[in-house]
């Protein structure tokens, strides 16, 4: 996290000892601030992800053939889609 991060955080966050309470704002909010100037894309069907050593580079290719390319990413998928062999990672 970096300090701009974490500055929001302790201002929009109560801190106590066995919890953590937002206040004035929505997770929703919190992520935003934390995606900006990075590039989002939401219910974007993931069909194949894959890494390459020797680029060090994951691709990122969509069900209808769009293709991306970056040093990292975040691909969040339900538990059953990868059981059922829906999105194939490749290392």
């Amino acid at each position: 996290m970096g300090i701009r991060e974490t500055v929001h955080e302790q201002a929009t966050w109560t801190y106590g000892e066995d919890y953590m309470v937002l206040k004035d704002c929505t997770h929703s909010e919190i992520l935003r601030d934390m995606a900006e100037g990075i590039e989002v894309k939401l219910n974007w069907k993931v069909k194949e992800v894959a890494y390459s050593d020797r680029d060090s580079l994951v691709t990122v290719t969509s069900t209808n053939g769009e293709v991306i390319t970056a040093e990292r990413a975040i691909v969040c998928v339900p538990q059953n889609i990868l059981k059922d062999q829906e999105v194939i990672p490749k290392p």
